[in-house]
């Protein structure tokens, strides 16, 4: 199964990686998670608690939804009941 997802996978440009992303205070108000899967994104994950967003955070890799989908599964589905949206 690896080899062959390694097969199909696009070539991504590294400068995504670096992409910054940001927060709007002005978002509407409803529910909003954030789940954090790798160490690189500990500066959003707190951002997001400063925000009162509800935050999950794991020590996994950037493609962990990939490599453990029933743990990163679990976590969505957390969010969601923390958030309230059923």
């Amino acid at each position: 199964h690896r080899t062959r997802f390694v097969d199909e996978l696009h070539h991504i440009h590294l400068a995504l990686f670096h992409e910054v992303i940001t927060f709007r205070s002005d978002w509407p108000d409803a529910p909003i998670a954030f789940l954090r899967l790798s160490r690189f994104y500990k500066p959003q994950a707190r951002e997001a608690a400063v925000e009162g967003w509800h935050v999950n955070e794991i020590a996994g890799q950037h493609l962990h939804l990939i490599t453990h989908p029933q743990k990163v599964t679990k976590l969505v589905l957390d969010a969601l009941d923390r958030s309230g949206v059923t």
